[in-house]
């Protein structure tokens, strides 16, 4: 088996029964920050091909057979210069800090 893509360590493995996706990425490392693990894919020897899915909360992934391929994508840019919600909270927060400093030195 190969584990291929954003993942921590790209490497080959032995394929073991009962072992997850999730198990599998586990032992490349897990995803790296900018891996999107919602758009796993699995390629099996016969060259079909599955991904992850994901409703809401709830992911969805195809199982591991001897011989598959796991890559995992990394996240496409954002259009538009959109932020993210830690980024708009990181930045709240700071304009916040800010604020506050300043009230108490007019104080």
């Amino acid at each position: 088996m190969l584990i291929i893509g954003a993942v921590v360590f790209q490497s080959r493995t032995r394929w073991r029964e009962g072992m997850s996706l999730d198990d599998y990425l586990d032992q490349a490392g897990g995803v790296i920050e900018n891996g999107d693990r919602n758009r796993t894919v699995v390629t099996y020897p016969n060259q079909d091909r599955q991904r992850s899915s994901k409703f809401l909360f709830f992911r969805s992934d195809p199982g591991v057979e001897p011989g598959s391929t796991i890559s995992v994508p990394l996240k496409e840019p954002r259009e538009g210069g959109g932020i993210s919600v830690d980024q708009l909270l990181t930045r709240t927060l700071s304009i916040a800090t800010i604020l506050v400093a300043i009230e108490s030195l007019r104080r």
